[in-house]
Parts: C-alpha cells; structure tokens; sequence
C-alpha cells in the first residue's frame, strides 16, 4: 500500500497509536475538511476477523461499522490489517479506503 495522500485527502503525518487487540500499530493521520482520520496498520495473524456484512472496497472485503459517533472500515491483505478510524461521512471515509486498497 502506498497513498501519500491527495487534495482530498492530504497526510498530515504518522505516528505509533492505539487499535483494540493489537500492540501499538502504526498510523498515519489523513485531514478530510476539518476531520482527522487515523490508518492503523498491524499484524493480523491471530486476530478474529469478522466473515460477515462484509463491504466490497477497492480489491478487498471490508468490514464497515459505525459506534459511539465514529465509523471504521477495517480489511486485511496478506499478513497485515489495516483500520481507519474517524468521525468522517462514512460514505466519505469509503473513499480514502478505496484508496488505500488492493485493486485485485
């Protein structure tokens, strides 16, 4: 995966962050107008992966869900996990996963 970010999407930057069941993962921070969205990347060996309401996104099946006013996609490819985090439109935060994504 490489996304530098875009005028939609520009990176703000990285850092070592926090994601449920995993050890201090890497981020990096996206800016959609005024919103942050965090990319955790980690090892996915190990961790339950949800099989169903799963999302088609980019070249990937995703898992999309919404709680306690933030939406998330998270999906695997190969050994990692990737995980985006934010109180972004949903619809919006589709888009930058799109991005990050396998095409096939």
């Amino acid at each position: 995966m490489r996304f530098d970010g875009d005028q939609d999407f520009p990176l703000r930057g990285g850092a070592v962050g926090y994601y449920p069941s995993t050890a201090r993962p890497p981020s990096s921070v996206f800016n959609r107008r005024l919103h942050t969205i965090s990319l955790f990347v980690f090892r996915a060996d190990g961790l339950p992966w949800p099989t169903r309401g799963l999302r088609r996104v980019g070249g990937v099946d995703a898992h999309v869900t919404t709680s306690r006013g933030f939406n998330s996609v998270l999906w695997r490819d190969g050994e990692l996990g990737y995980a985006l985090v934010s109180d972004v439109d949903p619809v919006e935060l589709a888009r930058l996963a799109e991005r990050l994504a396998p095409t096939s």
